[in-house]
């Protein structure tokens, strides 16, 4: 028996929330991702709190400057959650955040580990019932590429742990498939593991008549011959102010939808924090392969 429900209808909107994997699972923790956009189609800074039906705080989030964050809670079932938002202009909104499902799966990925990733899927008491035992397996695939690990789901909770080397430089995304092949979750994460960035100092060693010889130094030692492109442009020049780099060109645009704010921002000076943001970025933009969910009831 299929039925397209209000999740799918959730996942054809764009939405100011998105639960990690696709939706909300009630009586489990969620993480939910947050965009919040001006009215010029910017991220900008907001702050919020979630409160139940009663009125009772249940959680809060700020966004970064590109309007991004992230929060997490436990809905219960057959419970109602809103939103107040303060916007960075001081505007006040309300916004309601999507219906939790009684009966499905949620996915947290940690992706903040060197060299690992910890992929954990939870179920509630209700769906272990309908869940267990059943075959599933996690896809990982970039580029045409992908990794299928088959799994069984007998408790509440199942931990995936995997060696960020054995999977793809860059956007990776990950689909949970149910027994009949039919996707029930989706999110992408960055691989940042070997992925080397450096800095350059370009310094001016001598001037011959109408030729200037230049040094560039770099942090990394690679011992190997490289190839390298330079872009010449007068000094002070405003007529090239790209937001892309070659990092991100190559490695994050050609995955995302739509424009995204400042991509370079994520790759230059890379540490724990670019890394939480750029995780932070790929949770909320949704399904990427996939337009819709197609839920499956139980017969």
């Amino acid at each position: 028996l299929h039925r397209v429900d209000r999740r799918q209808r959730q996942m054809c909107i764009r939405d100011r929330f998105l639960p990690e994997g696709g939706y909300l699972l009630a009586d489990v923790k969620n993480t939910v991702g947050i965009k919040a956009i001006n009215d010029q189609g910017k991220g900008t800074l907001a702050e919020g709190t979630i409160f139940n039906s009663k009125g009772e705080i249940v959680s809060d989030f700020k966004t970064s400057v590109f309007g991004i964050g992230k929060f997490s809670f436990t809905p219960t079932s057959g419970e109602t959650y809103t939103a107040k938002i303060k916007l960075s202009n001081y505007k006040e909104l309300e916004q309601k955040l999507p219906e939790s499902e009684e009966v499905g799966m949620s996915m947290t990925i940690n992706n903040m580990k060197t060299s690992q990733v910890v992929i954990e899927l939870k179920l509630n008491p209700q769906s272990l019932k309908v869940f267990k035992g059943k075959e599933y397996s996690i896809f990982i695939h970039k580029d045409g590429k992908g990794k299928n690990i088959p799994f069984t789901l007998n408790n509440k909770q199942k931990r995936i742990t995997i060696d960020k080397i054995a999977l793809y430089k860059g956007v990776n995304t990950v689909t949970v498939f149910n027994e009949k092949n039919q996707p029930i979750l989706e999110r992408m994460f960055f691989n940042d593991y070997s992925l080397k960035t450096s800095s350059v100092v370009v310094s001016k060693k001598q001037i011959n008549n109408d030729s200037i010889t230049y040094q560039l130094a770099s942090d990394l030692k690679l011992n190997q011959v490289i190839d390298a492109s330079v872009s010449v442009l007068p000094k002070g020049t405003e007529s090239y102010k790209p937001d892309q780099s070659i990092i991100s060109s190559f490695y994050l645009k050609p995955y995302l939808k739509g424009a995204i704010e400042n991509p370079q921002y994520y790759f230059t000076d890379f540490d724990r924090k670019k890394k939480y943001e750029l995780d932070v970025l790929l949770l909320t933009q949704g399904w990427s392969r996939y337009s819709c969910l197609l839920y499956t009831s139980p017969s």
